[in-house]
């Protein structure tokens, strides 16, 4: 058996954790994840971690001012622990086949969100963050 540690993690870390400095456990409980008819908890559980991943990409794209900044913040915050509940709650080792699986069907798409996050960011960085300290400490949480 190997961990899901790299891809699980991977993705809920860049979002999770964009700043080193996080080193509280999530206050959320683990989330629990009902798959689908067929489908695998890792399958559901990564498939709502890419859905969560994508909506904070989408409200960071949407900030234009200090107001729309400050909105986001408790948004992005409460998307943000759910996502640490999720994997907190993920199988913590996969077999070869499944993690081959979980490595061929969601690897792409992770770092394709990895890469639109830390663009909007550092987009968000060279503007001070729009003067928004919620957006700040939100980011680094």
């Amino acid at each position: 058996m190997r961990t899901i540690f790299p891809i699980s993690l991977g993705l809920a870390l860049f979002a999770c954790a964009a700043s080193a400095q996080e080193t509280t456990p999530s206050a959320a409980p683990a989330a629990v994840v009902q798959p689908v008819a067929g489908e695998s908890k890792t399958d559901a559980a990564m498939k709502k971690l890419i859905a969560l991943q994508e909506g904070v990409n989408h409200l960071l794209e949407d900030i234009k001012d200090k107001a729309s900044a400050d909105a986001a913040a408790e948004a992005l915050v409460k998307s943000k622990q759910e996502m640490r509940a999720i994997v907190d709650g993920m199988p913590k080792e996969l077999t070869e086949e499944e993690n081959i699986h979980v490595e061929q069907v969601y690897t792409p798409r992770v770092d394709e969100l990895a890469a639109e996050y830390a663009k909007l960011v550092a987009e968000l960085k060279t503007k001070n963050f729009y003067d928004s300290e919620a957006l700040t400490k939100a980011l680094n949480q």
